[in-house]
């Protein structure tokens, strides 16, 4: 058919938007509910509605005035887990790991946002699947932020309706969400706009022509399908590839020889023919001299001459004979880092030159090219047992920045800035906000897992320590950083990495 792509396949994302059956108007009414409504909407749908599709659509309806955040939620995502999504695409830093305080923090955020004209919009995808916890964060960013400032959507399958009804049975956030709250619902398609969903995707992959299936196979798949855009996509898929299924004629063959012809048997001949010139004509194996020598071209395009057989009346034992017999695959393996002085000194007495150091190797060989000589193999140098190697071994799980902190006094201070859940949250906030200052983070535990915390300078005195507060920008200052002493990092430090701390 010519497809640029598979516009029905499970894995691709539709890259087109379906205005039919009422999407183009439910996706008005929820632009116009982020720009002027309430802070709150939400759609429900079944399996493969669209879904997924609108939230895209919707996203890309944004320019200047809004930043908008999408959150794939994910089965029982808690309160963490849901405020890490956030904070991973957001440059900002909790100030403290509770979630309280991450939402005061994300709130003073949206505010920002707000008095530049920027709405933070949040895009809650498959929101069916969070736990019920994290409608009360659902609940306090929406009630606590400024009109206008934070708005979000959320969707999911038909249950999700019920979980925000409920939430947690606390009534009175349900009654505080649905007053503030746009409901929706993504109908199915009709049987005229099924065909108009097909011929859709299939021009958007480059089919211009005429519907591929009979009006019996459409039928099928709008009976089938009951409107469900991810149904379609399946039942259009199949029926497309049992449309282009060849089953390749099965190709016949000679039942015999006598079936081959004259052809067959005239190309036999010939074969055999030049066979038989070749066991006659060619010389045997035999009439190639002891003498004969291989061509090897170095590196600079110079032939060298090299004999292939030695002469036997050479001595077996001599060091030449020995290098080309029979390499010596030791230069091959793992040496000792250091060699006693007298098993060196032994071994140089008992053979009184090595093979690789005898000169004699290069009056071995036969040269073409007198202006090359052979290179002698590289000597392989070894260490004396008096030389001190010293290798230092990075301990593993802490960095150099903690180690540091380790070694400063522990009635010294630093400025806590903030910490997270990410430890590339943290790298990121450090070269984004604290590029110009001397900072740093550290792993500690929270609720017994990692917690990666966020300081800036070392300090002498808590005066001086206060001092550099003013000292920060303006954006850190809001995030509230606290003087902590040293001797409390690195009591984090030593719970976090216990094994290596006490060493």
């Amino acid at each position: 058919m010519g497809l640029s792509y598979d516009p029905f396949a499970a894995a691709e994302k539709s890259r087109t938007f379906f205005t039919g059956g009422g999407r183009q108007e439910l996706l008005q009414r929820l632009l116009e509910q982020a720009h002027f409504g309430a802070p709150l909407s939400m759609v429900c749908g079944s399996l493969g509605s669209g879904k997924t599709t609108l939230a895209r659509e919707f996203r890309a309806c944004f320019t200047d005035e809004a930043l908008c955040v999408p959150v794939q939620a994910t089965l029982f995502m808690n309160q963490h887990q849901f405020l890490d999504a956030l904070l991973e695409q957001l440059p900002i830093g909790a100030s403290s790991p509770e979630p309280a305080a991450i939402v005061d923090d994300l709130i003073r955020f949206a505010e920002k946002l707000y008095l530049n004209a920027k709405t933070l919009v949040i895009i809650v995808d498959d929101a069916h699947e969070l736990a019920s916890e994290v409608l009360e964060i659902v609940d306090a960013l929406t009630n606590k932020a400024s009109e206008g400032a934070v708005h979000i959507l959320m969707l999911g399958e038909l249950q999700l309706s019920n979980m925000l009804h409920s939430s947690l049975g606390n009534n009175a956030i349900g009654n505080r969400l649905s007053g503030r709250m746009l409901e929706e619902r993504m109908e199915a398609l009709g049987n005229d706009e099924v065909l108009d969903y097909v011929k859709l995707k299939l021009a958007d992959a480059g089919f211009l022509d005429e519907l591929p299936l009979q009006a019996p196979v459409v039928g099928e798949i709008v009976n089938e399908a009951n409107g469900i855009p991810g149904a379609i996509n399946v039942l259009v898929t199949d029926a497309l590839n049992n449309k282009m299924h060849v089953v390749p004629k099965p190709v016949a063959q000679p039942q015999s020889l006598l079936e081959l012809g004259a052809a067959y048997w005239a190309t036999a001949a010939g074969l055999i023919v030049c066979l038989l010139a070749a066991v006659i004509f060619l010389p045997s194996g035999s009439e190639v001299g002891e003498d004969a020598q291989a061509e090897v071209v170095d590196t600079q395009g110079n032939r060298l001459q090299i004999p292939l057989a030695v002469n036997t009346s050479q001595q077996l034992n001599s060091p030449a004979a020995d290098v080309l017999e029979e390499p010596d695959l030791r230069l091959a393996s793992i040496r000792p880092l250091s060699v006693p002085p007298a098993a060196t000194a032994d071994t140089t007495a008992s053979t009184g030159t090595s093979a690789v150091d005898s000169p004699d190797l290069g009056q071995k060989l036969s040269v073409s090219n007198e202006s090359q000589r052979p290179v002698d193999p590289p000597s392989v140098p070894t260490i004396d047992s008096r030389d001190k190697v010293s290798v230092q071994f990075a301990q593993p799980g802490m960095s150099e920045f903690e180690r540091e902190l380790l070694s400063f006094s522990p009635d010294h201070f630093t400025l806590q800035i903030m910490g997270s859940r990410s430890e590339e949250a943290a790298r990121r906030f450090i070269d984004r906000e604290l590029s110009a200052f001397n900072r740093g983070y550290f792993e500690a535990r929270h609720e017994g897992n990692p917690w990666f915390v966020v300081v800036s300078g070392h300090f002498t005195s808590r005066a001086a320590a206060t001092r550099a507060l003013s000292d920060l920008p303006a954006n850190v200052r809001d995030m509230k950083p606290w003087i902590r002493s040293i001797g409390d990092v690195q009591a984090a430090i030593s719970a976090a990495h216990p094994g290596i701390a006490a060493q």
